[in-house]
Order: structure tokens, then C-alpha cells, then sequence
């Protein structure tokens, strides 16, 4: 009887024993999910391994490959958003091109991240709501579609390795070239040619 109680007092000790990590009786601690890395930590080590300099690892234009190339080929602010409003102005007008159609999205989420959505809040001094019919939305998509190929035309053959780039996030493999595709566009955002000025894609 006595034997049992010693045996029972045991266990219950042995229950309340804290953990010793160098007590190999101690209960081993319950495992738990790691704690998350910061995000941005995660990103900065990435971006790092692309050759991309610490202060601009966090910018926009990191996470994509036109962004990238942006940033090796322009070293001027005002250049690089130019270059940048450029690419995302394709991207929009691809996106509205393909909805309008009808026709499916060959790279929806790449799209869906790279390219910028609209607002969701008013302030006083934006734009007024747009109030075109479907048809309307559709004949503007369309419309914007063929001025941008126009634009890109200017570019010659070059411009198709351009569109990869900024359209499927391929590898830029000469950003001076890309820069270059580039320009056509932002003159044709700034209404630089006779073709209409870029219509808003919403």
C-alpha cells in the first residue's frame, strides 16, 4: 500500500516539475507554429539576393521585373515614374482590353497584383463617377487598346520583348531597350502624337 502511495506521489511530482532543458525527465514543451518573420525582413533578403540595393528594396518598382528594370535603366525620380505610370498603363489597358472582350485572362492573379486598383474611398476633389453604359466601357477599352499598339509600334520589333516583360513579369535581359519601349508610351500618356490622348481605364 505504501509502495503504491510512494509511486502515485511520484507521478504527480514528476506532472509539476517545470521544464529543464537540461533535465532529461522534464516534460518536453508542447511545439508551437515559429513566430512569423516580418514580411518586410523577408522581402528586403530577397530583393537583396537580385542584386537590388538595400535602399530600394522596399520600393514598388522592386516586385516586379519591369519595376526592376526601371530602376537599373533610370537613376532620375521623375524618370523612373514616368517609366513606371508607362508599364502600369499597359497593364491597365490589357486588363480592360481582355474584360471587354470576353476573352480569358492569361495571368489573372499576376495581374491582379502588378497592376493598381482603383480607390475605394471619395475625397472631395476626385474624379466624378463614371456613369457609361457597358457598351460605352467597352468601346473606350478598345479604343485605348488599339492607341497603345499604336504607341508600341513606334518602338518596333523590340516592343514585343518589352510587353513580356511588363505583361508576364519575364526577365528584362537589356533595360537600356526596355527604357527605351518605355518613352513611346509616356509620350503617348502626354499626348506627344497625333493618336488620341490615353483614355482612363476604370
Amino acid at each position: 500500500m505504501g509502495a503504491a502511495r510512494t509511486k502515485s506521489r511520484k507521478k504527480r511530482d514528476k506532472k509539476r516539475e517545470p521544464y529543464n532543458p537540461g533535465n532529461t525527465r522534464a516534460a518536453i514543451p508542447q511545439r508551437g507554429r515559429p513566430k512569423a518573420e516580418d514580411a518586410r525582413v523577408v522581402a528586403i533578403a530577397a530583393r537583396e539576393r537580385l542584386g537590388i540595393p538595400a535602399a530600394d528594396a522596399l520600393s514598388q518598382l522592386a516586385g516586379c521585373s519591369a519595376g526592376r528594370a526601371i530602376m537599373q535603366a533610370a537613376l532620375d525620380g521623375q524618370d523612373r515614374g514616368d517609366l513606371w505610370q508607362a508599364a502600369q498603363h499597359m497593364r491597365r489597358v490589357r486588363a480592360a482590353y481582355l474584360s471587354a472582350i470576353g476573352a480569358p485572362n492569361p495571368h489573372p492573379q499576376c495581374l491582379r497584383i502588378l497592376a493598381p486598383t482603383e480607390a475605394t474611398e471619395t475625397a472631395p476633389d476626385d474624379a466624378p463617377a463614371d456613369t457609361r453604359t457597358d457598351q460605352e466601357r467597352t468601346e473606350a477599352a478598345i479604343r485605348a487598346h488599339d492607341t497603345l499598339q499604336s504607341w508600341l509600334l513606334k518602338a518596333g520589333p523590340v516592343a514585343a520583348n518589352a510587353a513580356r516583360v511588363v505583361y508576364d513579369d519575364a526577365t528584362c535581359r537589356n533595360p537600356a531597350q526596355f527604357r527605351a519601349v518605355l518613352l513611346f508610351i509616356v509620350a503617348g500618356i502626354k499626348g506627344n502624337y497625333s493618336t488620341p490622348k490615353a483614355e482612363p481605364i476604370i
